[in-house]
């Protein structure tokens, strides 16, 4: 039992120095995200893909539609990238809200667009 206790108390103490260093830089709990430029004029029938740019995030990001809406038959991809074939006229103006996985902190961008 004695040597259990100390066996023990060996491990403790080594566990209990050990440090451990960041594996990568922090990442900034700002950053920002847009869609250039923010107005656009597409045609029904036409073929879109819009990327977002984002500057400051770490690179593993949520993506949702917070407002508006989408032009129909588009679509928001996993990666924020809007895409698909137009078909109704109309005008049409959303907000894309992306948060950071990995900071938390979230960001918005605005978009609108006249449909032809």
């Amino acid at each position: 039992m004695k040597a259990l206790l100390v066996g023990l108390a060996a491990l403790l103490t080594v566990a209990g120095t050990a440090t451990a260093a960041p594996l990568s830089p922090p990442v900034p709990a700002r950053f920002d995200v847009s869609y250039e430029p923010s107005r656009f004029e597409w045609y029904v029938g036409e073929a879109v893909v819009l990327m977002p740019a984002v500057r400051f995030g770490s690179g593993s990001y949520q993506w949702s539609v917070a407002a508006g809406t989408l032009p129909t038959g588009l679509v928001l991809g996993p990666l924020g990238s809007v895409y698909g074939a137009l078909r109704t006229p109309g005008r049409y103006a959303w907000t894309v809200l992306v948060r950071d996985v990995e900071t938390g902190a979230s960001a918005t961008a605005t978009a609108s667009v006249a449909v032809q």
